[in-house]
């Protein structure tokens, strides 16, 4: 699990041992600028409704370009520069993908080697690499596979707090990103679902009062999650 929380920092090593700092399209244009106005705020025990300095004004909350609701925006508020505070809110994301892939791996029965490598090649892959430069994308997309391991773990226990804590996850996951992480996300948790009830019911061996508490179960954690999720990004939505 060590492994997990040094990879990343290896992987952006320059960021922290050779004084550079993270540069290039909406990084630079939209994200560090809107970052630094909204830490300033939070500073000084301020919500980042409105933004005064964007045209004639800028709805900020309702932007989710700006992530104004993202609980991690704490890190802005260290005494750290602004580019090394967003230097560890980047590498922070990438160490958290790894954590929830490696944690879903092993619910998921996979061996400890079988789930670093899975752990591994989400937070360094292609994929989350290249948004480096697109907050929303790489801060929503990290919650993921903790969506699923909560729900896998609903699934398995039939505890409601599994339910409460996966609709908490997805609703975090609305107020740290664009719509297409949250869309891709549903889709996966939903296909899931889908694959999940299939078995189920092709599952001759067990006695029918058991499949329909299954499904019971499976029907519940579903609506229970997203009540709680719309709940709780409900003022970003």
């Amino acid at each position: 699990m060590a492994l997990l929380f040094l990879l990343p920092v290896l992987a952006f090593s320059a960021l922290f041992f050779a004084n550079r700092t993270l540069y290039r399209h909406d990084l630079t244009s939209i994200h560090y600028p809107l970052i630094i106005f909204k830490a300033r705020l939070l500073g000084a025990g301020q919500v980042a409704f409105w933004n005064p300095h964007l045209l004639f004004g800028f709805p900020q909350l309702a932007g989710q370009d700006v992530l104004a609701l993202q609980p991690f925006n704490l890190v802005f508020l260290l005494p750290l520069k602004p580019h090394v505070a967003l230097s560890v809110f980047v590498v922070a994301h990438y160490v958290l993908a790894g954590v929830f892939s490696y944690m879903l791996g092993r619910v998921l029965q996979l061996s400890r080697t079988g789930a670093l490598i899975v752990a591994v090649s989400f937070a360094l892959g292609g994929q989350l690499m290249a948004q480096v430069t697109n907050l929303p994308i790489l801060t929503g997309s990290v919650w993921l596979p903790l969506m699923l391991l909560l729900f896998v773990k609903g699934l398995q226990t039939g505890r409601l707090v599994y339910a409460l804590l996966c609709g908490g996850a997805i609703g975090l996951q609305i107020l740290s990103s664009h719509p297409q992480p949250v869309f891709f996300s549903l889709f996966a948790l939903g296909a899931y679902g889908a694959w999940s009830l299939i078995q189920f019911l092709r599952d001759r061996e067990t006695p029918n009062r058991e499949k329909r508490r299954r499904i019971g179960v499976l029907l519940a954690l579903l609506a229970i999650a997203g009540l709680v999720a719309v709940s709780l990004a409900s003022i970003q939505i």
